[in-house]
């Protein structure tokens, strides 16, 4: 368990978590997950968007139980109407939290007392082909897009 980590009311804490073997095989050793979080990475189909979920699930798990003073196996989750995991209200905690990941990168924000989300997403190679940039951006997203370094 992490230790206990202080969230005053107006704050957000935010952090990131590479997904490579060694954070995999530390999150598999602590084996927090549910079993329903178990059954839900084994049907991933690529490795590589399993080994995110257990990473990012895993890592939640750690964080929030650092917050919540208790053992991240003990979390449980209820799940809103887009699938997003809430703590239940019977939790007793105004904690909020969300989980972005792409690629290698987890990211995750917490806060108390207001919904939160986070977004992190693989930037690919900014190549576009033909005239695509001109049919779709507006005269300032091109403008902006053409400013931008070319790698």
């Amino acid at each position: 368990m992490i230790e206990m980590l202080p969230l005053p009311n107006n704050e957000v804490h935010v952090w990131q978590a590479r997904v490579d073997l060694e954070s995999l095989r530390e999150c598999e050793i602590l084996g927090a997950l549910s079993p329903d979080e178990r059954s839900r990475a084994e049907r991933f189909h690529f490795r590589k968007d399993r080994d995110l979920y257990v990473v990012g699930r895993s890592m939640m798990r750690a964080l929030l139980g650092g917050y919540l003073e208790c053992q991240p196996r003990e979390i449980r989750f209820c799940y809103s109407a887009h699938g997003k995991p809430e703590l239940p209200a019977d939790s007793h905690t105004d904690l909020q939290f969300n989980l972005s990941h792409s690629h290698e990168l987890a990211l995750f924000a917490i806060t108390r007392e207001s919904k939160i989300g986070v977004d992190v997403e693989f930037m690919r190679s900014r190549t576009v082909k033909g005239n695509l940039a001109e049919r779709v951006f507006s005269p300032d997203e091109l403008a902006a897009f053409n400013a931008l370094p070319t790698n």
